[in-house]
This record gives C-alpha cells, sequence and structure tokens, in this order.
C-alpha cells in the first residue's frame, strides 16, 4: 500500500537513514503509478470541475482504507480531512524533493497548489483536524516552494496564537504535536524559530525523559531531537542517539562532542 510505504520513506529520513538514489527512483515510481492521468489533460477543466471539493485530494486518493491508519508520526487522524490530505501531500513532497523537472510531476504539483489555494487549511484553519491538515501543507510547501516564505510565515502564524504556556499549541485546538515537531526543520529557520524557542524547555526535557520500548517512540525522540537541534545553544543535541536501557526505555546518550546539560 502506498500509504505505507510513504510513512516508511518519512520515518527514515526523520531518522537519519540513507536512501539512495536507485531506491529514490523507485519510491518515485510507485508514487507516480497511482494517480489516474487522464482527468489532467486540461488543467483549465480539471480545476474548474475537478477541484469544487478542494478540502479533499483528487489526485492521491486512498480507495480503500484498512483499519485505522496513523500519520507517520504516530498520531491517529479522527477525520477524512486529516488523513486523505497527509496521504496526498506526503507523497508530493518527496515527488518536490526527488522528482523535479518531470511533466508529470510538475503536473501533479501545480494542480494540488490550486487545490490548496482553495482551501482555509492551505493557510490556516483552527477547527477541527485543520491544524492538522496545515502542517501536512507546511511539510509539503516548505519542499515545493522552500522560498515562499509568507506562505510559511501565514500557517506558523496560526500556531503561535494557540499557545498553551506549556510548550505546545492545545489552546483552543486539536494538534498531532510530533507532527508538527517533524515540519520545524523543513521550514526556514527565521519561520520557525520563535515557536522552536518557545517550546525548547518541553523538547529538551522529553529528550532526556525515558520512554517505553513502544510503537513510534524511537521515531518520536528522533522528532524531538532534530527539532531542538535547530535551537541556538542546542545545536550538539543533533549529535544525541538513543539506547535501551535495563529498565526496558529509551534513553538519550550524549557523544563525546556535545555533553548533555
Amino acid at each position: 500500500m502506498l500509504y505505507e510505504l510513504i510513512c516508511s520513506v518519512n520515518q527514515r529520513l526523520v531518522m537519519g537513514e540513507n536512501v539512495d538514489e536507485e531506491e529514490k527512483r523507485q519510491i518515485i515510481d510507485a508514487i507516480l503509478s497511482e494517480p489516474d492521468y487522464t482527468h489532467m489533460v486540461s488543467k483549465e477543466k480539471y480545476v474548474t470541475a475537478r477541484l469544487s471539493q478542494a478540502m479533499y485530494p483528487e489526485i492521491f486518493t486512498m480507495q480503500e482504507r484498512p483499519g485505522k491508519l496513523r500519520l507517520f508520526t504516530g498520531e491517529l487522524p479522527k477525520t477524512m480531512i486529516l488523513l486523505y490530505n497527509s496521504y496526498e501531500l506526503e507523497s508530493a513532497r518527496l515527488l518536490a524533493l526527488w522528482a523535479r523537472g518531470q511533466d508529470k510531476v510538475e503536473t501533479i504539483l501545480d494542480l494540488i497548489e490550486h487545490r490548496l489555494n482553495k482551501t482555509c487549511f492551505g493557510f490556516f484553519c483552527p477547527k477541527g483536524e485543520g491544524p492538522g491538515a496545515s502542517i501536512a501543507v507546511l511539510r509539503f510547501w516548505a519542499a515545493y516552494k522552500p522560498g515562499d516564505v509568507d506562505r510559511q510565515r501565514k500557517i506558523m502564524a496560526g500556531f503561535r496564537h494557540h499557545r498553551d504556556g506549556h510548550g505546545s499549541w492545545t489552546k483552543g485546538l486539536t494538534v498531532p504535536y510530533f507532527y508538527l515537531l517533524s515540519a520545524f526543520p523543513e521550514c526556514v529557520y527565521e519561520v520557525v524559530k520563535e515557536e522552536l524557542q518557545y517550546c525548547s524547555d518541553r523538547l529538551w526535557d522529553l529528550l532526556h525523559k525515558a520512554w517505553l520500548d513502544q510503537p513510534y517512540n524511537l521515531l518520536r525522540k528522533h522528532v524531538v531531537k532534530n527539532a531542538l537541534s535547530r535551537v541556538p545553544g542546542y545545536e550538539f543535541v543533533a549529535e544525541t542517539d538513543f539506547y535501551i536501557g535495563s529498565d526496558g526505555r529509551w534513553h538519550a546518550r550524549a557523544t563525546e562532542k556535545g555533553k548533555m546539560r
């Protein structure tokens, strides 16, 4: 299933694993085998007729939903808005990273941009799981148009207004926390620096808290590490690795290059 492949690739990238050029080609081929290009012949016709229901993807669509699917960071979507948009945008994000210049790829990316421009979460939506969909847009946009700082700022400004004072953004929002953290290293630093500084104390605590050896916990440790290491004064955190202690929990271990505070 393509969704599982996309999640697996994202997890590997977050954990710093290498994806060689041949594997990238195979992943791109798998993604490009999914869309039905017959309805993309006329972009104008597609945009007017097909994108009237802009909240849901039209290019990468799930024909079946076997069981409860999670975001690649482990959060469980409660609505199709978040699940389906994450599916399309994470797929398109890899196309933007690894396959720019191909006619099919450029058509897909352009059509997705047209759709997102007609949505609330394409800029920021505080309702329901709109924040999660906005994160998917943020991750996609940072790869698709990394120089479009205005779009990144608009989305991040939405989260800034919902700080809870404890290193999170739960004031009136439903936020997939680790999914949001995964977006920070992808963005222009000047856009996310205030939010990174705001949550840095909490990230430091999460980095060192012993977590049970359960699904997603090691991945989430890496998500926290990647985000925190962008904060000035915490760059050494990038050298941290993790190990299972005698208590059966994941612990952070400093390298000689960086000593834990």
